[in-house]
């Protein structure tokens, strides 16, 4: 009989190594390998769909990683662009939630687009409470305050009036003295629009009659 305990003991530790051997296998076999992008320009609707199948896969924080592995050493614009599209398909995969995967990374590209993409979404009355959410994820809220401007024209629009309502809503909103903060993100994206051209939406704000200070000359003196 004791023979037997011993060996029916063996046999058992062995199938249990074999199950987790197997079990890793499966795992190895069937994980999406690390993708790559390119420096050069993308398809963006394929772009999206291959980060919110990573988003779904591994998880928004895993996910965010990746997109690290996949732009490492690239050039800080490019990495900034790719974290805009990474934004945008995090929004759309986890809603509001997946405002807590965003960091400081990229120059905050992912924070830019996901607040912009959720003040479209949610409607201005969430800016207060994404301002904070922001600030509770990096530590700052003055860091946040930046891709906040960049949110709120996205999310009310880039007519010159939707900028006059941008700039009265960073105010409401932050209550900051400087204007590289939540003013200068409203100024950026009305000029550039990075999270338009995230979106597919290409190009920046074209000049004018040659009148390279608007709007900045049409807006009020404050």
């Amino acid at each position: 009989m004791k023979g037997s305990g011993v060996f029916s003991t063996g046999t058992l530790v062995l199938a249990l190594v074999c199950i987790v051997f197997v079990a890793l296998l499966a795992w190895f076999v069937g994980s999406t390998p690390q993708y790559k992008l390119s420096t050069e320009p993308v398809d963006q609707r394929a772009l999206d769909e291959l980060l919110k199948k990573d988003i779904r896969e591994f998880g928004g924080l895993a996910a965010y990683d990746r997109l690290g592995v996949a732009v490492s050493g690239m050039p800080e614009d490019i990495q900034h662009g790719y974290a805009h599209a990474f934004g945008h398909a995090l929004y759309t995969t986890l809603g509001e939630s997946g405002i807590s995967v965003c960091d400081g990374r990229f120059n905050l590209g992912c924070f830019h687009q996901f607040l912009g993409d959720a003040i479209g979404d949610l409607g201005t009355d969430a800016i207060g409470r994404l301002y904070k959410e922001c600030g509770a994820v990096i530590g700052s809220e003055e860091t946040c305050q930046h891709g906040l401007g960049h949110g709120i024209v996205s999310g009310v629009g880039y007519s010159e009036d939707d900028l006059k309502h941008a700039l009265d809503l960073c105010g409401d909103a932050t209550n900051e003295n400087t204007y590289a903060g939540c003013f200068g993100g409203a100024f950026m994206e009305y000029n550039i629009r990075t999270i338009a051209n995230a979106e597919g939406i290409m190009g920046s704000r074209v000049v004018e009659n040659g009148d390279m200070y608007a709007p900045c000359n049409k807006l009020p003196a404050d």
